[in-house]
């Protein structure tokens, strides 16, 4: 949606394949990307990918910071502990890094935009970790949203319930999330 409204757009993902995927899709009044695989849980490889947009362009105007593990999934070759603290180092710990390693590129009226979930404030007996996060994510946006405000950077949060349309009438709650993402983005 920010390619198709003309706006540059840094692409990032663990996995190369799906960015690369996104990217051919990007609408034609893209004026430019970036494909950068990065786990936003590691601080080398986010430094990494900050350099490269630094290089790239001469300010960041919003982060959106949506990467998520969800709840513990049948199959998983790990314990369930080790993807406990695998899905809060990925919900909370990488939006908190790419925010600090982020702001300093941002212009001034820039926007970090938290994704977090209804799951934040309902109990999700399958889905501890998960909800746990999300509540961290929750109070992580309003104590960055104080910290940075001196800088004129805005840090907001929105949180989701099930991305599934209920009636042919009503936009998806996945339209009227991206629809609002691009709404705070905004100037």
């Amino acid at each position: 949606r920010f390619a198709a409204n003309g706006v540059a757009v840094a692409l990032l993902g663990r996995r190369r394949e799906p960015l690369q995927e996104t990217a051919e899709g990007l609408d034609s009044a893209c004026p430019g990307y970036l494909v950068l695989p990065t786990d936003v849980r590691d601080p080398l490889a986010v430094d990494a990918a900050m350099f490269a947009v630094a290089e790239k362009w001469d300010g960041l105007h919003a982060l959106i910071n949506n990467a998520a593990l969800l709840a513990h999934q049948d199959g998983q070759s790990v314990d369930p502990w080790t993807y406990f603290e695998c899905v809060l180092r990925t919900n909370i710990k990488g939006p908190a890094l790419m925010t600090e390693r982020a702001v300093p590129l941002m212009v001034p009226g820039g926007v970090v935009i938290n994704v977090s979930s209804s799951a934040a404030k309902r109990p999700t007996p399958d889905a501890v970790a998960y909800g746990a996060s999300k509540a961290a994510l929750d109070h992580l946006t309003t104590t960055l949203a104080v910290r940075y405000a001196p800088q004129r950077i805005r840090v907001v949060g929105v949180a989701p319930g099930g991305l599934f349309n209920h009636d042919d009438k009503s936009p998806s709650t996945e339209e009227a999330t991206v629809q609002l993402v691009v709404y705070l983005a905004s100037r």
